[in-house]
C-alpha cells in the first residue's frame, strides 16, 4: 500500500463504510456500542453491563463497534466467530462446566445436611438431659428453701417471744418506777405549795401517805404509822381537792403543755384527763371557751402495727372500732374503742385491690363494708373492702382531683367532696351518679356529713359550714372566723347538734351549733399541741376522735358538757 496520503484517503473514500444500528435489546433510540458475535446482537452500554455480569453470557465474544472501520472488517469477524460449530461448542462447554459445578455444590450440600442432622440429634439429647437436671435441681432447691424458711420462722418466733417477754417486763418495771416517782413528786409539790394543808384545812401529808393524790387512789400500801383518812375528805364540792396541773405521762410523742392556771382537771386511773369542771371556762370573742379534756392518744410515727405515717382520714367502724387510713404506709388499720390494735389490711400498689396513699375511709353499715379513697393510677380512686379487709370491687370515679371528705347517706349513697373544684359527687352502689357544682357559694370544702336530705360541708377557706340539699341547692350557711377558723372536721350528734373542729393555732378547737346554725358552745384543748388534724367523729359514748397527720397519732377527747343540755 502506498504511503501517499492522497492515495490513502482515496481508498477510504471508495470503500463502503460501516454504520452501527440501534441496540437490539432495549429502546431503539439508543445507539449500539458493541456487537456480541455469539448472540448476533447489537448492544448498547446498559445492555452490555447486564450481558457481562450474567454467568451464562460472560463467555460470549463481544466486539466494540469502534474497532470495525468498514463492512469488510465485520464480515471477517463474523466469518471467524459466528460459525454454528464454534458457537455450539462454546455453549456445550459452558453447560458442561456449569453442570459439573452444580453437581459438586449439591454433593457439598448433602454432606452438610447429614452433618447438621447428626448435630441436631446431639443437641436434642443434650436439651433433654439439661431439662431433667434443671427440674431435679429446682426440686432440691425448693425443698432446701422450705426447710430453711421453716427454721427461720421458728427462730424469729422464738426471738420475738423472748423480746416481747423482756420488753413487757421492762415496761412494767418502768411503769412502776414512773408511778412511784409521780407519787413522790406529788407529795413534795403538795407539801411545798400548800404548806402541808389543803384549802379546807386537812393534813395533805396524811392524804399523800395514805395513797390519795388529787382524787386518785394509787393503790399504794399506807406508810407505817399513817392514820385513817376521814370519811368526809371530799364533800362533793371539790373544796377538798387542790388544783391539779399534772399532765398525763402516758401520752407518747405528744407536745404536752401546761394547763391554764384556772383549769381544774382530775386524773383518771389510766393517767388520762377526765371530764372538766363545768365551771372551768375561759372568755374568748364574747363567747365562753370551755376546756376540752383529753381522754387518750395512741400511735406514733413508724410502719409497725399501731404506728402511723401521715394518717389522713378515719371513721368509726363496726363495734365502735376506730378505722384509720394510714396514708404513707399504704394501709388501713383497725383499733377497738380503747385504742388497742386489732388488725390491718391493704397491700402497697397502684393496681385494683391494692392501696396507694389512702386518704379517706368510711363504712357502709348495711353492706358491712368499708369504702376507701386512694390514688392508684388516677388522681382519686374508690375501692370497696369487706369488714375483714378483703377486696370486693372498684367504683369508678370521674373528674375528681382530691377527695377532701366522704360520708354515707341513710340510703347508703356515698357523698364525696372535692377540695379543688369545689364539687360534691354522689356515688351509688356500683357507679358514679351525678355531681353538684358548689363553686358559687363555697371556696374549699374540707369535710362533709349528712343528716336526712341535708349535706353539711366544712368550707375551709370561708371559715363556715355550708348546707345544701341532694340537688345542689344552697340552703343556709353559718359560722365565721370569730368562732371557727379553717374547719377541717364535722359530725352530727344523736340529738342533731352539729360539731365542728379545727386545729388552727396548734390547739384543737370545737364549736357546737344547732342544725339550724345557732351557736351553742365552744371548747378548746390546752393540754396537747396538734398539727393538721384531719376529720372529727363522735363515738356512741359521746367522745370526740380526730387524727393528727403531722404528729402521727389518734387523739380521743372526753365527752363534752354543754350547759344548755342540748348535746347528748
Amino acid at each position: 500500500m502506498s504511503s501517499d496520503p492522497d492515495s490513502s484517503d482515496t481508498s477510504l473514500a471508495t470503500a463502503p463504510q460501516f454504520c452501527a444500528p440501534s441496540c437490539n435489546l432495549c429502546a431503539p433510540e439508543r445507539d449500539s456500542m458493541l456487537y456480541c458475535v455469539t448472540c448476533t446482537q447489537y448492544l448498547c452500554k446498559h445492555c452490555y453491563v447486564y450481558h457481562d455480569i450474567n454467568d451464562y453470557l460472560n463467555s460470549h465474544r463481544v466486539v466494540f463497534i469502534s474497532e470495525i472501520a468498514k463492512i469488510d472488517d465485520l464480515d471477517k469477524i463474523l466469518g471467524d466467530f459466528n460459525s454454528p460449530l464454534n458457537s455450539d461448542l462454546v455453549f456445550r462447554n459452558t453447560l458442561k462446566n456449569q453442570f459439573a459445578e452444580g453437581k459438586e455444590c449439591l454433593d457439598r450440600m448433602l454432606t452438610m445436611s447429614d452433618f447438621l442432622r447428626k448435630q441436631l440429634f446431639v443437641l436434642e439429647k443434650h436439651r433433654s438431659e439439661s431439662i431433667r437436671l434443671i427440674c431435679e435441681s429446682h426440686k432440691q432447691l425448693e425443698l432446701y428453701l422450705r426447710s430453711q424458711r421453716d427454721q427461720i420462722i421458728t427462730s424469729l418466733q422464738n426471738e420475738y417471744d423472748s423480746l416481747k417477754f423482756s420488753i413487757g417486763a421492762k415496761t412494767q418495771s418502768v411503769d412502776d418506777t414512773v408511778k412511784e416517782m409521780i407519787l413522790k413528786l406529788t407529795r413534795i409539790r403538795l407539801m411545798v405549795e400548800n404548806d402541808g394543808e389543803t384549802a379546807s384545812g386537812f393534813d395533805m401529808e396524811m392524804a399523800a401517805r395514805s395513797g390519795f393524790v388529787n382524787g386518785l387512789y394509787l393503790e399504794e400500801e399506807p406508810l407505817e404509822g399513817a392514820g385513817a383518812l376521814p370519811a368526809h375528805f371530799d364533800d362533793g364540792s371539790g373544796a377538798g381537792l387542790a388544783d391539779n396541773h399534772v399532765i398525763p405521762s402516758e401520752l407518747p410523742n405528744l407536745p404536752v403543755v401546761s394547763a391554764p392556771p384556772n383549769s381544774k382537771c382530775h386524773v383518771n386511773p389510766d393517767l388520762s384527763l377526765s371530764i372538766s369542771d363545768p365551771d372551768d371556762i375561759l372568755p374568748c370573742n364574747n363567747h365562753v371557751v370551755n376546756s376540752l379534756q383529753l381522754c387518750k392518744t395512741f400511735g406514733q410515727k413508724g410502719n409497725g402495727s399501731g404506728q402511723f405515717n401521715s394518717p389522713h382520714g378515719f371513721c368509726i367502724g363496726f363495734d365502735e372500732d376506730i378505722v384509720v387510713a394510714d396514708s404513707s404506709n399504704h394501709r388501713i388499720q383497725v383499733f377497738d374503742k380503747r385504742g388497742l390494735f386489732k388488725f390491718q389490711f391493704g397491700v402497697t400498689g397502684r393496681h385494683d385491690g391494692y392501696l396507694w396513699h389512702p386518704r379517706k375511709v368510711v363504712k357502709l353499715p348495711r353492706q358491712r363494708c368499708f369504702v376507701v379513697c386512694d390514688r392508684g393510677y388516677e388522681r382519686s380512686r374508690m375501692q370497696v373492702f369487706t369488714k375483714e379487709g378483703k377486696f370486693y370491687k372498684k367504683i369508678h370515679l370521674h373528674f375528681i382531683d382530691i377527695v377532701a371528705g366522704v360520708a354515707v347517706t341513710d340510703k347508703e349513697q356515698i357523698i364525696v367532696v372535692d377540695s379543688v373544684t369545689p364539687t360534691v359527687f354522689i356515688v351509688g352502689e356500683n357507679d358514679f351518679l351525678r355531681s353538684l357544682d358548689c363553686s358559687r357559694f363555697m371556696q374549699e370544702p374540707s369535710d362533709v356529713v349528712t343528716r336526712g336530705d341535708e349535706f353539711f360541708i366544712c368550707d375551709f377557706k370561708a371559715h363556715a359550714i355550708v348546707v345544701i340539699d341532694p340537688d345542689g341547692n344552697f340552703l343556709r350557711k353559718f359560722g365565721n372566723q370569730h368562732t371557727i377558723m379553717f374547719p377541717n372536721g364535722i359530725d352530727i350528734s344523736y340529738s342533731g347538734d352539729v360539731i365542728v373542729g379545727d386545729s388552727h393555732g396548734n390547739y384543737f378547737h370545737v364549736v357546737i351549733y344547732s342544725d339550724r346554725g345557732d351557736f351553742i358552745a365552744e371548747y378548746r384543748c390546752p393540754f396537747v399541741k396538734v398539727s393538721r388534724c384531719c376529720g372529727l367523729k363522735i363515738t356512741a359514748e359521746g367522745r370526740l376522735v380526730t387524727v393528727d397527720k403531722n404528729y402521727h397519732h389518734v387523739i380521743v377527747f372526753e365527752r363534752l358538757l354543754v350547759p344548755t343540755g342540748s348535746f347528748s
